[in-house]
């Protein structure tokens, strides 16, 4: 992305297991900030496939994967 920065805190720890590799998997979603509140940071396009901004209502009307959605209201719970 090109840019630094600050991890705030751990919003969520989880281990759960992955269907489509068979496999067990660790999912740490960090609370975040830019050191240079000016920075501009692009996206690496081979990263992501879909790209959107949401609230946090309209997040959780998503088709979301279990753990994503106990990260999203664990994050609106405790540290919004």
């Amino acid at each position: 992305m090109g840019v630094d920065f600050q991890i705030e805190q751990i919003v969520h720890l989880e281990q759960f297991f992955q269907h489509s590799d068979q496999s067990n998997a660790l999912m740490i979603a960090y609370q975040v900030s830019l050191l240079d509140k000016n920075a501009n940071f692009t996206l690496a396009e081979a990263e992501i496939c879909e790209i959107g901004w949401f609230s946090f209502t309209e997040a959780l009307a998503l088709n979301l994967f279990p753990e994503y959605r106990r990260t999203l209201e664990k994050y609106v719970r405790n540290f919004n």
